[in-house]
């Protein structure tokens, strides 16, 4: 059985369900690196504004928007898996 995404879903489509929250905190960390790097990176010919590497920073940002945007959803997922029902 084939999904849209071309997973064979009898065998792994069950993984990627389960683990398709890292693959969105990849492309959350991924969209925030590269926006806050185009934006700190000087023009070719201009001076650089920062005393660190705009990658240094991109990093840094990108890690702390992960983490906002990804651990609300994996406390909602851990509450919902622990949850007992009555």
């Amino acid at each position: 059985m084939q999904s849209l995404v071309g997973l064979d879903i009898s065998v792994g489509g069950a993984f990627w369900w389960n683990h398709s929250h890292l693959h969105c905190g990849f492309f959350v960390q991924l969209f925030a690196y590269d926006t806050v790097n185009n934006l700190l990176t000087p023009k070719p010919g201009e001076p650089s504004f920062l005393p660190v590497p705009p990658s240094t920073i991109a990093g840094a940002s990108a890690g702390v928007c992960s983490t906002l945007t990804m651990y609300p959803l994996e406390l909602l997922k851990t509450r919902l898996t622990v949850e007992v029902k009555s």
